[in-house]
């Protein structure tokens, strides 16, 4: 099977800590989508630049009390994980500077997150580690075809932010209904295709996304280098992936990152995606 090849990246390696923070405001993006801002002197010297990059956010529990990840004596590794319930999250924007930090959340029942969002209020008490490291994409391309979920939205709206301003392209972004997010920050140049699955949804996959990918990427010409990025759940970004694969060829680069799986608990977005 033909297979895209990868994007150029800029890594470095970060301070790999614990740090702490306060919920200062929580504010709904639609019925779905929550943008929170922290703040905390632990955030200056808060490093994240890349888009993809994530911390391992740790909430405080119902009653409040808060577990706070502590590191072996090597301070390399996390003597307490067995007591914590950390979850990935993306690094929407931080200011350093003033020291905060803002993470937008997707609502959702069960798990950790879910409910801590139902409950939380101002002057909350969080933790994280990371970013442990950072990859940014520098390849120079012409055009851009971003698939994302909710879950990936605040990664897809960092990447617009990097590229230059001669960069068009289109984020196909999946939704369950139009009413789960209000504002969406890409730049004009980028037309936004909302996929509305509905309770199609709900196993998964994306329906449909992949073939109106397919239609789009019919018109990039034989000349245009061109990026295709998707993240998510896992099944539907490997069917974007199929699609990309399909049209392989010099110039036409490609990364796909499968956030969560629809039916899997404890998916781990390093795990390799599902073979369709």
């Amino acid at each position: 099977m033909q297979k895209l090849a990868s994007p150029a990246v800029d890594s470095v390696r970060l301070p790999f800590k614990t740090r702490r923070m306060r919920l200062e405001s929580i504010e709904s993006n639609g019925s779905a989508f929550v943008t929170c801002w922290f703040s905390g002197d632990d955030l200056r010297d808060l490093q994240s630049p890349g888009a993809g990059d994530h911390i391992k956010l740790q909430v405080p529990d119902a009653s409040g009390h808060l577990v706070v990840p502590a590191f072996d004596e090597a301070g390399e590794r996390l003597a307490n994980r067995a007591d914590l319930a950390l979850r990935d999250m993306t690094p929407r924007i931080v200011d350093a500077a003033a020291g905060r930090l803002r993470i937008d959340f997707v609502r959702h029942q069960g798990g950790v997150i879910g409910p801590w969002l139902e409950r939380a209020a101002v002057g909350d008490e969080l933790a994280f580690v990371g970013p442990r490291g950072s990859r940014r994409i520098v390849e120079a391309v012409d055009e851009v075809r971003f698939v994302a979920d909710l879950t990936a939205l605040p990664s897809a709206e960092r990447r617009f932010d990097e590229l230059p301003d001669t960069v068009t392209g289109e984020l196909h972004l999946v939704v369950d209904t139009a009413a789960d997010i209000d504002a969406i920050s890409v730049p004009e140049r980028i037309r936004i295709i909302t996929h509305e699955l509905g309770t199609d949804g709900v196993a998964g996959g994306w329906p449909g996304v992949a073939t109106a990918l397919e239609a789009s990427l019919a018109s990039i010409k034989p000349t245009q280098r061109i990026l295709i990025w998707a993240a998510g759940e896992a099944s539907g970004v490997a069917s974007i992936r199929a699609v990309a694969n399909a049209i392989a060829r010099e110039g036409v680069f490609g990364a796909f990152n499968g956030y969560w799986r629809a039916g899997e608990a404890e998916y781990d977005h390093h795990a390799p995606l599902p073979e369709l």
